[in-house]
């Protein structure tokens, strides 16, 4: 059969790079957690079909949000970027890649944040 993705998110992002294109898949803007009323909510879910060589890449907020010197956040703008340059390569050095790039953005700035990233190839 097929290999299918079925993708729901509590305020996370999803990045799909297929064919090379990206799509990003944004999960709704509740949380998971904390106190509710009514136990009627839902989540959006995105079923896409996958490919061989596939990657699906997921973030915690720390890595977008972390500032360099001039107090810049790094952006989602920039973390797309660094995904297409470097999604084609494998996985170990995509890693590196990723590390090298938020450390030399960060510098002598402090994490302000957990940053947890996940990669998959499918």
């Amino acid at each position: 059969g097929k290999t299918k993705l079925l993708y729901a998110g509590a305020k996370s992002t999803i990045y799909l790079m297929q064919n090379d294109e990206m799509e990003i898949m944004k999960g709704d803007r509740k949380s998971i957690g904390g106190m509710r009323r009514k136990l009627d909510f839902f989540f959006q879910d995105f079923e896409r079909e996958l490919s061989r060589h596939d990657m699906i890449y997921m973030a915690s907020d720390g890595y977008i949000d972390q500032a360099n010197k001039e107090y810049k956040r790094f952006g989602s703008k920039a973390f797309r970027s660094l995904i297409k340059h470097v999604y084609k390569l494998p996985t170990e050095k995509q890693k590196e890649l990723f590390k090298k790039d938020l450390d030399s953005y960060q510098g002598e700035e402090e994490q302000i944040d957990d940053i947890t990233m996940i990669g998959i190839r499918v």
